[in-house]
């Protein structure tokens, strides 16, 4: 019996690639018509612009996690093949069935969403490039693993590449369907005007998008709620630095803060739960004696919100408090207590003037967005179902 994972002897970088594991990489290219290129946590400019350009050569569609800094194009090659809005149109879930990849080469680290790691595993070959050798598989999924630098790699598989010809993808009609399902969002939010947390996301991700207004901006995303309404809805994102792991919940401004003072000058946007900012409080008073253009963003929803989107929000008897934790908080006294500009948003206009004068900043400040949880289950239920329609008039 042969192991279930292939692994490369790691490829120390450009001279050793060639002759390294990437023809076996070639022959699985060749004769496979449905494939993809999965995007996972990049690190640098160089990496973004190696995917994107072979993604373009193999003319394979990018799906891209929200770690990837590829929902930018700033970040990546304008004529590049990117499907920004992969987790949404996958919450369709006739479409997952009918997708099914041959080849799913995964370049870069952890991904956020489900969804993308079942449609990787569900492929028939599943290759992972990443520079480091932490066997990260959390499906079991991992068909043949390459550990090496990333950008060499990537550039030795187009050289070997060459002039051959790929056949046709139909798997490239995610990419309009992505814009589709983009511009249907962008018209049900405009005949809403809801501040929510989902909303809210959409708009710190454009601000800082924008070549204007994002050039010298980077964006922190705490983890449960935060990290998924952007890896799902933001269809536009700047680099987004994160916690991932177990305890993912603790030391989250903390972190930020330390981003800011190593970005050089860069203004930072944290968007964080109101539990993650319960649970590093303490923080606010580091924050307060700092000159650091760092703006938290807290969504409140007055417990965990996300726990209501899974199934354990039906048993109605263990749910609360157990579960959602709710608690009557806001953070507005704390901040007058450590110093700190506040501002309590409940319009859209009103956070979008309060971000806005964040922007232009250069000390910390604390914006607080209380948003009901069960307003963004109906919300999220309504755009699954757009979503649902945009991926049925899919040809595959």
């Amino acid at each position: 019996a042969r192991p279930f994972t292939s692994y490369s002897r790691p490829i120390p970088g450009p001279a050793a690639v060639i002759d390294g594991g990437i023809t076996q990489l070639v022959a699985l290219f060749s004769g496979a018509r449905r494939d993809v290129v999965v995007a996972g946590a990049l690190r640098t400019d160089a990496e973004r612009l190696a995917v994107a350009a072979l993604s373009s050569r193999l003319g394979w569609p990018v799906l891209p996690d929200i770690g990837s800094g590829l929902r930018n194009d700033r970040h990546t090659l304008h004529d590049a093949p990117i499907v920004p809005l992969i987790d949404l149109l996958l919450a369709a879930r006739p479409l997952v069935g009918l997708l099914a990849p041959d080849v799913v080469l995964q370049v870069g680290g952890r991904i956020v969403g489900k969804r993308l790691l079942s449609l990787a595993a569900s492929a028939r070959a599943h290759i992972v490039i990443e520079p480091h050798g932490e066997r990260c598989d959390p499906m079991h999924s991992v068909t043949h693993r390459v550990q090496g630098a990333a950008v060499a790699l990537l550039c030795a598989l187009h050289t070997r590449l060459g002039q051959s010809r790929l056949p046709p993808n139909p798997l490239l009609s995610l990419c309009s369907a992505s814009r589709a399902l983009e511009k249907a969002i962008e018209r049900d939010l405009a005949n809403d005007t809801l501040l929510s947390e989902l909303w809210t996301c959409r708009y710190i991700c454009e601000t800082l998008s924008k070549p204007t207004g994002g050039a010298q901006s980077i964006l922190f995303s705490s983890n449960s709620g935060p990290i998924r309404h952007i890896d799902t809805y933001c269809a536009r994102a700047p680099v987004v630095h994160c916690n991932r792991g177990a305890s993912g919940i603790d030391g989250i401004i903390h972190t930020a803060l330390g981003v800011t003072a190593a970005s050089a000058g860069a203004r930072c946007t944290l968007v964080i739960g109101d539990l993650a900012a319960l649970h590093d409080l303490s923080a606010l008073a580091l924050v307060s004696q700092q000159e650091l253009p760092l703006t938290l963003v807290v969504l409140n929803n007055a417990g965990g919100g996300i726990f209501r989107s899974l199934p354990v929000a039906q048993y109605t008897e263990v749910f609360s408090p157990y579960f959602d934790t709710p608690h009557p908080h806001r953070f507005g006294l704390v901040c007058e207590g450590f110093g700190l500009p506040y501002t309590f948003a409940t319009t859209r206009e009103g956070f979008a003037a309060a971000y806005d004068a964040a922007q232009a900043q250069k000390t910390p400040s604390v914006i607080e967005v209380c948003a009901g949880a069960a307003e963004h289950i109906g919300l999220a239920k309504r755009l699954s179902a757009i979503a649902a329609e945009v991926g049925a008039a899919l040809a595959l």
